[in-house]
């Protein structure tokens, strides 16, 4: 599994569970504390598969493998999770779970699957007889209070001596309360004053119960979550999984993503938004700034160009990682790499905004269109390049994976690198273009209106 070399510190504790879980006497979590990345030879990438299969080959126990990583970027170690949700009873939530937890299991890509419900827990149920205890006299509450004062407990006074207060706990001593017989045997008072024993008034069933019930939107939910291998990447994911809930799920019960899914999804909903709200203050401000409605047009012929390279290095770096070429784990469009696009909006529009600033500039001074183009951009292509390199070597240790924990920032900083390598290559080529294009075509718009201006108008005779 793992190397002594590999490790640098361990720690574990019993009696506790996992970010998902109920602290139980049963639960312990191990930390494993690796050296740094210099020091040994394989990724965390690598070694939590290693360390799943040795983990679940111990009969007996069930162990996930979760990466702390995950937890500071998305609050919980597992890379996908959904909510069962529906208004029915546990032990149908639970069946469905199981169900659908074994037919995910059976698709290539899905490890460390878990639910948050655990049924069979040991639970005592005090069934009151509701109609004897009326005509006896007595109330609900009454047998409530007995019972929780006698076997659990209950804190009924205090006692203050020294300054100091101390609370008096009232409960039955451990040898008469052991026994699930020792409800029967308990008095309860009437209204009438008499006592009379429990075991006429209720009955002690023994069954198993949950360690906890969620709800989530008012419905009873549990929370099936599990981690992601072999490239499986989350939108997949999604898809097979949504797949296997309408195989498998019975009328009643709901899937829904939640934590990283949710996240995914709603990072990919507000996207768009992102981008549209980004473009629309881009074409104001350049409106502004060239006192122009068209060449905003040109220069923001760049986002396009900028995207085409940043989804392209994704893209290859994704399948040359799932081909064993490279290791490059988390090329795919993800938070960090939709917020890396967006960071582009507004790096790679200056570099058009030299050269058609420029160009107008020179046409102001009395040089054609044409002329104008060829002279910006060669004086342009320096200041272009600078800014352009210096964004890209700035970007190039976190694109590289240099440092701890550079596997969560790594996609933004391709995205970064290679957004601005094809802006800067396609800008200095395909803007000169199609500036001369939209101007021609705006020339030939002013033409038309002219003449649509000054053609006469057609008068109509007085039929008088």
């Amino acid at each position: 599994m793992l190397k002594q070399p590999e490790i640098s510190g361990m720690f574990s504790g019993a009696g506790f569970g996992g970010p998902d879980s109920t602290s139980r006497a049963n639960m312990g979590t191990m930390f494993v504390m690796l050296k740094p990345k210099k020091q040994r030879d394989r990724t965390v990438q690598d070694l939590v598969p290693l360390a799943r299969v040795a983990l679940q080959s111990i009969p007996g126990q069930e162990a996930r493998v979760l990466d702390p990583s995950k937890m500071m970027t998305l609050g919980e170690g597992s890379d996908f999770s959904f909510d069962l949700q529906g208004n029915v009873d546990l032990v149908t939530l639970d069946q469905a779970a199981t169900s659908f937890l074994d037919e995910l299991g059976k698709r290539r890509g899905f490890a460390d699957l878990h639910k948050s419900l655990k049924l069979g827990l040991p639970e005592l149920r005090v069934l009151p007889d509701r109609d004897k205890a009326a005509e006896m006299g007595v109330d609900a509450r009454s047998l409530a209070t007995t019972i929780q004062a006698m076997i659990g407990g209950m804190d009924v006074a205090t006692f203050k001596e020294g300054g100091e207060r101390f609370d008096i706990r009232v409960r039955l001593e451990e040898e008469y309360r052991k026994h699930p017989e020792a409800i029967g045997e308990l008095y309860v008072r009437t209204h009438d004053g008499d006592l009379v024993e429990l075991r006429n008034l209720v009955t002690v069933e023994t069954g198993a119960a949950p360690a906890e019930i969620t709800r989530k939107d008012r419905q009873r939910s549990v929370t099936v979550s599990g981690a992601l291998e072999g490239g499986l990447d989350l939108e997949a994911a999604l898809k097979q999984a949504r797949e296997v809930g309408r195989q498998v799920l019975p009328a009643g019960v709901s899937l829904e993503p939640s934590g990283a899914a949710e996240a995914f999804q709603e990072s990919f909903a507000e996207f768009g938004l992102a981008i549209g709200l980004a473009v629309l203050v881009i074409y104001m401000l350049l409106a502004a700034q060239f006192e122009s409605l068209v060449h905003p047009f040109t220069v923001m012929l760049a986002l396009p160009l900028a995207l085409v390279g940043a989804l392209g290095a994704l893209y290859l770096l994704h399948l040359l990682d799932l081909w064993g070429v490279i290791h490059a784990p988390g090329m795919t469009l993800n938070l960090f790499s939709l917020i890396g696009m967006i960071l582009l909006m507004g790096l790679v529009t200056k570099n058009s905004i030299l050269l058609v600033d420029y160009a107008n500039q020179l046409r102001r001074e009395g040089m054609d269109k044409e002329a104008a183009m060829r002279a910006a951009a060669p004086v342009r292509m320096r200041p272009v390049l600078m800014t352009s390199v210096a964004m890209i070597f700035g970007v190039l240790p976190a694109a590289v994976g240099v440092g701890p924990g550079a596997e969560t920032r790594q996609s933004m900083a391709v995205a970064v690198a290679a957004g601005m390598i094809s802006s800067t290559l396609l800008t200095l080529l395909v803007v000169p273009a199609f500036y001369l294009v939209l101007d021609d075509a705006l020339e030939r718009a002013r033409a038309l209106l002219r003449r649509a201006l000054r053609r006469p108008l057609r008068t109509v005779p007085d039929p008088r």
